[in-house]
Parts: C-alpha cells; structure tokens; sequence
C-alpha cells in the first residue's frame, strides 16, 4: 500500500476548482498489466449474472449468480436497481464464476415487495460520495437520503435515492418521466442543484489519457446544510490502470458531484502551498496507516483503513504490494 499510494502524480496543474468542489486528476507509472473486468452493470446487461433477493428475504444481503468469462468487478457504492428494494454495494468486489453473497445496504425506504420483485435489473449509476467514502449504518444512510431529497425538493414516496439522483444528474428526458411518475413538482431549488451538478458534469466527463484516478476537495455537504459551516473533506479514488479507470471515471466523478451541488456555496478553495502541503500530508498519513486485512466476497484481497481521522477500502487480485484494483480514501468530518 506505501509503495502504490506514494507513487501517485496529483496533478495540482490540472486541477478544476468549483464553488464547493476542487477535484484534480491522478497518474501513476506503476499500473497493472491485469485483464480489465467487466463491470456488474455490463455483466446484468449482457445476461451473464443475476442478482436477486435472497430466499429468507434478507435486507443486507443478496444473491449474485456469474457465469461469465473472466472477473466482474463490483464497485463500493454501485446502485443496484430493482429486486424488493434498490440497494448499494457495500464493499468492492471481484468475482470469478459461480454464486455469491454481497453485502448491500437500502437507498430506498418504501417499496418493500421482495415476494412480487426478485431480480436486480440495472447497475449503471454509483451513489453518492457521501454513502460510499465511509462506514455507516442503515439509519445514518437513511438520514442522509432524507438530507438530499429536502435540500434538493425531490422528496419521493419512497424516499428513494434514485429517484433523487436520477433528477438531479439523469437526463433531461429521465427527469421529466420520473417527476411525472412520482408527482413531483420543479422548484427553483431543484433547478439551481440541477444546473450546479450538470455544469460540473460537463466539464468533469472524460478522463485525461493515462488518468488512474482523482483527488478531491470538498465542502461537506452534510455540515453545510445543517450548519452553514464550512469543512473541507479530502476524497481519493483510483483503479489499478488507466482502462479500467476510463470505465468507471463518469460515474465516479458523478458520486462526487452530486455531494457538491447540493451546496451553495460561493467560495472555492485556493491551492496555495499550505494547501499543497496538506494535500502531500494526506497521501503520506494514509499510506503508512494500518491497514487490516479484511473479509473478501470473491477473488479479492481487502484491506480496510477505519482509523479516527481516515477512512480506506482497498481491494487486490494478487499482491497487496502491487496497485489495487480499486481503492477509496478520504478524511472523515461528519456532522
């Protein structure tokens, strides 16, 4: 874990700075050379994995079913649409073929159906940095999903997170019939977090040639809403090489996003040298923090970092020495 995370280019020069959001690109010599995976999102498309409800109906956990070739890879914080309830992936993952348990957590309230509503159909979309760069349990999830839907006025009957999200950052089409369908109406509010997050989202798309990753700095949605203080959360994610990085950079930087809309926020963060010096400080604590091993899903090695001031899951193929397959981190400040 030293060796990979002190090797990482955080590329100053290149970074976007936004009311709220500062979020700079990431590089790395060291990549690996592995067979990039499938996404589960690709994998539930091209019919080659099911997920379902389990049989006993058992909320944080569901059933995965691969038979295809290679490894698929579940990203912490993929939205897992369908089934009794949507859900989030709790923990990254890598799979080979054959059955599986994932731990999964609800973003959505209501709709409880599982008897009628078996199968998970769509895992496109990831959710918020603010359910995934941390540990929390399902009340505080919950919390924060009622966070969203009131400062973005897309209170659901469900309170559901992809009702909230799909409004926000969906297309103009996806908004307009999902509005309709949960008899919602435009707010000023609503229009002003919707233009903050597509602005963004413009610009933050693509990926730069060889990027592994980004750094972001972040004004923590959730202390500003309740407080109207300002506090700054460092986020880092990043995968092993640059293609399977360009395969998950729009909605990663989506997660980020999001977050950072739903603050208005006039101010955006200088990086000046004290800055810059924080910035070094994060990526040389992390490192050297005590990573412990933790319970795998599949094929991966995870590590876990739930120190008192950082949070990290990491998971490997092989050699934990080597670039992770996918890593998040960041400080914790919660409200």
């Amino acid at each position: 874990m030293v060796d990979a995370l002190k090797q990482l280019d955080i590329c100053v020069d290149e970074a976007k700075s936004y009311p709220g959001l500062t979020i700079i690109p990431v590089y790395s010599e060291k990549q690996n050379d592995f067979h990039v995976p499938k996404l589960f999102g690709e994998a539930l498309k091209d019919g080659t994995m099911k997920i379902q409800e389990q049989k006993n109906s058992n909320v944080p956990r569901l059933t995965v079913d691969y038979k295809g070739e290679g490894y698929a890879l579940g990203i912490k914080g993929h939205l897992l649409i369908g089934g009794g309830q949507d859900r989030q992936l709790y923990h990254s993952c890598l799979i080979s073929q054959g059955c599986y348990e994932i731990p999964v957590q609800c973003v959505q309230h209501g709709r409880w159906n599982p008897g009628k509503n078996k199968n998970f159909t769509v895992c496109s979309d990831i959710t918020s940095s603010g359910l995934r760069f941390n540990t929390q349990n399902q009340g505080q999830t919950w919390e924060k999903i009622r966070t969203y839907e009131s400062v973005t006025h897309t209170n659901s009957g469900s309170e559901s997170f992809t009702c909230t999200r799909t409004i926000t950052m969906g297309s103009m089409e996806e908004q307009s019939s999902l509005m309709n369908e949960q008899n919602i109406k435009m707010s000023k509010q609503m229009i002003a977090v919707r233009n903050r997050a597509q602005k963004m989202l413009d610009d933050l798309k693509n990926p730069q040639p060889q990027q592994i990753g980004f750094f972001a700095i972040q004004v923590n949605p959730f202390i500003w809403v309740k407080e109207k203080r300002i506090e700054t959360n460092y986020l880092l994610e990043m995968a092993g090489n640059a293609m399977l990085w360009k395969n998950i950079h729009q909605k990663a930087v989506e997660s980020i996003i999001y977050d950072s809309a739903i603050c208005d926020v006039d101010s955006i963060v200088e990086l000046n040298d004290e800055r810059k010096a924080e910035i070094a400080e994060f990526i040389a604590m992390v490192a050297v923090e005590d990573w412990e091993e933790s319970d795998f899903i599949g094929q991966e090695s995870r590590f876990s970092l739930m120190s008192k001031q950082y949070f990290g899951e990491a998971i490997f193929l092989d050699d934990p020495e080597e670039m992770p397959i996918h890593l998040l981190c960041s400080s914790l400040k919660e409200s």
